[in-house]
Formats: C-alpha cells, structure tokens, sequence
C-alpha cells in the first residue's frame, strides 16, 4: 500500500463521526481537511494540511483518537514495515500508527 493509500484510510478512520471534509493534495502529499468549527475573519473555512506520516504531532493525535494506546506493541508488531522503509525511532512509531489507523479504516 503506498502512502497515499494508507493517509486516505487512516483519514477515514479518523473523521469517521464528524463534519470534517478532507481531500488528497498531490502538491503537498498529504490529506488537506476543512473543519467547519474553524474559519478566517471572512468566515471562509480554513485548509489544513494533514499527514501523519512526516508530523509527529498530526500521528500522536491520531493514536490518542483512535484509542491506540499500547504503542510498544503496536511498533513491535509494525516495525518490520518501517526497517524495509529504511526507517528508524520516530519515523516507525508514525508509520505504525498510520497502519493500525489504516487497518481501521478499511474495516468500516
């Protein structure tokens, strides 16, 4: 599964039960979202740039979320994905949570 892929089911998974819209950005590689709780002074919805993958704080969010709180377990078990990514430290955890979000998201 490439990254795209597994970003659009992680972002599924993620505003499942809310009004959040969300769309594939090629430009930024990432998911961009629009909360309607948040707009500019002109009342314009504002974009958001949303991947989890490179930001620690967009992928921490996401496991507390979701409920993915037993993260040794969950690198252990995903790690060898990151290792033959050439990954290492943070750039497993990310990429672990992204995949448990994933699973889930193709689950529903």
């Amino acid at each position: 599964m490439n990254d795209k892929e597994l970003l659009e089911l992680a972002a599924k998974a993620n505003w499942l039960e809310s009004d959040v819209s969300y769309r594939w950005c090629a430009e930024e590689d990432a998911i961009i979202f629009l909360d309607p709780e948040n707009q500019d002074h002109n009342g314009h919805d504002v974009e958001y740039v949303w991947n989890p993958l490179i930001d620690d704080g967009d992928a921490f969010r996401l496991a507390v979320k979701l409920g993915l709180s037993d993260f040794p377990m969950l690198v252990g078990t995903l790690a060898l994905d990151g290792k033959d990514r050439g990954l290492v430290g943070c750039d497993v955890v990310r990429l672990a949570i992204v995949n448990a979000a994933a699973l889930i998201g193709n689950a529903l």
